[in-house]
């Protein structure tokens, strides 16, 4: 039991020196930077595109917990408000004040859910999945990939970017290689449980 616990110290303790030292301790191939943030990380052998980085509890405990984001166009100009929640387990659900459709750009679309990791001290990745509500734009429906690369620091804000993802209903969101459709900016602030005054 002694041995196990001593194992574990020494990985965790790797894993705080740096991905370099992680991929030496643990006798696997040393981590390079971009594959703690997915830089071109490609695909495994059965083409799936894992999620890249660590487990989230690798990463401080601030982390983790919901925020009210303003999400950007690439343009710079106001897309809309929401609620990013990034939970202990790993599990991620986003909330958008636009989910009802914008007349003339996109109809109305359900919460994200997903699943996110630890990329490094205060940053993660995270994919989240919603479907499209057949409307007046798309009668058919469909799926949205959000990819989101972002990063949190030690006062509660976050800030990062979003790479949107549209596919039809019969395509695998998780696999198939698409052109993002457009890529967001958001910031933030942590949500937190205070006293009204």
């Amino acid at each position: 039991m002694r041995n196990l616990s001593l194992i574990a110290a020494g990985a965790v303790i790797a894993a705080l020196a740096g991905p370099t030292a992680l991929g030496q301790a643990t006798g696997g191939v040393p981590m390079r930077p971009a594959q703690w943030t997915d830089e071109a990380q490609g695909t495994d052998q059965e083409g799936a595109r894992p999620l890249a980085g660590l487990p989230p509890w690798f990463c401080p405990v601030g982390v983790a917990g919901s925020y009210l984001v303003s999400f950007n166009f690439s343009d710079g100009a106001f897309s809309s408000r929401g609620v990013l929640s990034l939970f202990k387990d790993g599990n991620l659900v986003v909330n958008d004040s636009s989910q009802g459709g914008l007349k003339n750009a996109w109809d109305s679309f359900t919460s994200g859910q997903g699943a996110w990791r630890c990329a490094g001290w205060g940053t993660f990745h995270a994919v989240s999945i919603n479907f499209n509500i057949p409307g007046q734009i798309d009668p058919d429906g469909g799926l949205a990939r959000l990819d989101y690369e972002g990063h949190v620091d030690r006062n509660g804000r976050i800030d990062g970017t979003v790479e949107l993802r549209l596919f039809e209903l019969h395509q695998d969101p998780l696999n198939d290689v698409v052109t993002p459709a457009d890529v967001f900016t958001f910031n933030g602030q942590r949500i937190e449980a205070i006293s009204p005054r």
